[in-house]
């Protein structure tokens, strides 16, 4: 069952990269395989400092590398190593006439070591129009 399972999920990753779709490649990419050359020690390293040390630096770096809409709060949850809190009074976000939608969800992670927190709006459990740019 296993094996099956791995087989599918090499597949479905395959077809993915294959099929020539931005938007699905993308919310992929953080996928990382046993036996497969990744950087997750990378990943612990920063998860660490931003757990540690709290550092600005590292927080940046999961985002700008790893984080990807389309992953679910518990995706987001497991990388920065910690729950972020859902903040209730988010109109400041939500009421921007952005791509939101008032019924979207507003969570919060952080503060790191300069006082800032980063605020991710969620969709039905995914993450929504984020841009790992902004974070580079």
């Amino acid at each position: 069952m296993v094996l099956y399972t791995r087989a599918f999920a090499v597949a479905t990753v395959a077809l993915v990269f294959c099929s020539g779709c931005e938007a699905m490649r993308e919310s992929v990419d953080w996928l990382v395989f046993p036996g497969s050359s990744n950087d997750t020690e990378l990943v612990n390293q920063h998860r660490d400092q931003f757990q540690i040390k709290r550092s600005p630096e590292s927080l940046r770096w999961l985002l700008a590398n790893k984080v990807r809409s389309g992953m679910t709060r518990g995706d987001v949850n497991e990388l920065l190593g910690e729950k972020g809190q859902r903040e209730f009074n988010a109109n400041w976000i939500l009421g921007k006439g952005t791509t939101y939608r008032q019924t979207d969800e507003v969570y919060r992670w952080g503060p790191d070591a300069n006082g800032q927190s980063i605020y991710l709006v969620f969709r039905d459990d995914h993450l929504t129009s984020f841009d790992p740019t902004e974070f580079e």
